[in-house]
C-alpha cells in the first residue's frame, strides 16, 4: 500500500498540472469534473457573489481561549465569570484584528462581504446552543434546512 502512495506522488510531481509554492496540486474542475482553464480573480469574485452562500456560525463559539482577561457570558467553555478553556481559537494580532471569537469574526467577514459588494449578498445563520462543536452544527435544524433545502 505504501509503495502505490510513494508511486501515486512521484507520479504526481511530473504532471503538468500547476502548484501552489506550498507543493499542493492546483486543479479545478467545472461540476461535471472536466479540467478548466483557471478564472480570473475578478471573474471568482464575481461567481462568488452570485452564488448562494450560507454561513453557520454558532451562537456560543464566543471563547477567547483564556488569553483574554474577559470571558464572554455565553462562552461554551465558560469556567468562571472571568476564565474561558482553550478551544484552539488563533489568537494571533492578525486572527484578533477579525475578531476575538469565532462568532464575532463569522459576522465581521459578513459586513465585509457586504461593503465589498455594495450590497448583502450572503447568509449568515446563527445555530443555538453550539460552541466550536461541528457535529452539534451539523445535527441542528438549522444546518439541515441549509444544506437540504433548494
Amino acid at each position: 500500500m505504501l509503495s502505490g502512495v510513494i508511486a501515486a506522488k512521484s507520479s504526481c510531481a511530473t504532471s503538468p498540472v500547476p502548484k501552489y509554492r506550498s507543493g499542493h496540486t492546483v486543479w479545478i474542475r467545472n461540476d461535471l469534473g472536466q479540467e478548466m482553464h483557471r478564472p480570473t480573480a475578478q471573474a471568482a469574485k464575481i461567481r462568488f457573489e452570485q452564488r448562494r452562500v450560507m454561513f453557520l456560525v454558532s451562537q456560543n463559539d464566543t471563547c477567547t481561549d483564556d488569553l483574554l482577561p474577559v470571558c464572554d457570558a455565553s462562552c461554551w467553555t465558560r469556567k468562571s465569570k472571568s476564565r474561558c478553556q482553550r478551544t484552539g481559537l488563533d489568537m494571533r494580532c492578525p486572527a484578533m484584528l477579525q475578531g476575538w471569537n469565532r462568532n464575532l469574526r463569522g459576522r465581521l467577514f459578513m459586513k465585509h462581504l457586504q461593503n465589498y459588494y455594495g450590497r448583502p449578498t450572503h447568509t449568515l445563520v446563527e445555530v443555538p446552543g453550539a460552541g466550536h462543536e461541528a457535529a452539534k452544527v451539523y445535527r441542528s435544524q438549522v444546518a439541515h434546512q441549509a444544506i437540504f433545502s433548494a
